[in-house]
This record gives structure tokens, C-alpha cells and sequence, in this order.
């Protein structure tokens, strides 16, 4: 990551053959851990960090990188990956309390509505509202 080459874009799969596989492996629901040192060997820290932002799985990748001995990831890999998932994280508490302030404002108002997607899903699907990147709130108003 001490590069400052402009990366490919993330659609551009040949540009990240060795990163994919890592993301993947992350990323499942049953993330193939023994597996990740090797993988990792071959992998540029910066592209995978990039690639799991662009995918949302920051969070995923670094749970799954975290569970591996620290001698195992680059050194430059740790950091970055915490300061994506800290930025998530400080985005996912901003965007809950708004979420918060609205449903109590419908609440007031006798208006009733669903929270689909967003944090409420990332809590139901992982326990943990920053381990899915959303960007707005969707929610299913009751007519009048």
C-alpha cells in the first residue's frame, strides 16, 4: 500500500486475480480460514482493501483477516482495513441515530412504518450494524 499508483478500476477482474480469491474467501458465509495465509502471500494489500470497499465487505474481510495470526497479514493490511471499518462504523452509528429520530417523529405522529434494508438488516444478518455498508435509510410508510 506504500505505492501510490492509481489502482484499476474494480470491475476490472484480471487487475485483481489474486485479491478476489482472498474477498471471496472472506466474504462467504463459512470463510475458508487455513486457507487465507496462503492466499494472502500472493495478494497486494492496497488492491484488497480497495476491492473490499467497493464491494461493501469491508467488514467481512476484516473480521475473517482478524481471526489470523498478525504475522500473517502485511503490515500495511491491518490498519487500513481498521481505518475503512472505523469510518463504516462511525457512519453506521450516524445514520442508526438518524433512523432513530425519524421513527420516533412517525411514532408522534401515529404514523406507521417498516424499516427495510440499512442497519436493521445488517443487525438481523451479522449482529452487527457496521458489517454491511449502506448508504441511505428505506423505509415502508402506512398510507393515510
Amino acid at each position: 500500500m506504500s505505492s501510490s499508483a492509481p489502482l484499476p478500476h474494480p470491475s476490472d477482474t484480471s487487475a485483481f486475480q489474486h485479491e478476489w480469491p482472498v474477498l471471496l474467501a472472506c466474504a462467504s458465509p463459512f470463510p475458508e480460514t487455513p486457507k487465507l495465509p496462503a492466499m494472502l502471500g500472493a495478494a497486494d494489500a492496497r488492491r484488497l482493501v480497495a476491492l473490499a470497499e467497493e464491494h461493501g465487505v469491508v467488514g467481512h474481510v476484516a473480521a475473517s483477516l482478524g481471526k489470523l495470526d498478525k504475522a500473517v497479514l502485511p503490515p500495511e493490511l491491518r490498519p487500513a482495513l481498521r481505518n475503512r471499518q472505523h469510518a463504516q462504523a462511525v457512519f453506521s452509528l450516524l445514520i442508526t441515530a438518524e433512523l432513530f429520530r425519524v421513527l420516533e417523529r412517525f411514532v408522534s405522529e401515529r404514523i406507521g412504518a417498516l424499516v427495510v434494508k440499512g442497519p436493521v438488516l445488517a443487525v438481523q444478518a451479522y449482529g452487527d450494524p457496521g458489517m454491511r455498508r449502506y448508504g441511505d435509510l428505506d423505509l415502508l410508510v402506512r398510507q393515510r
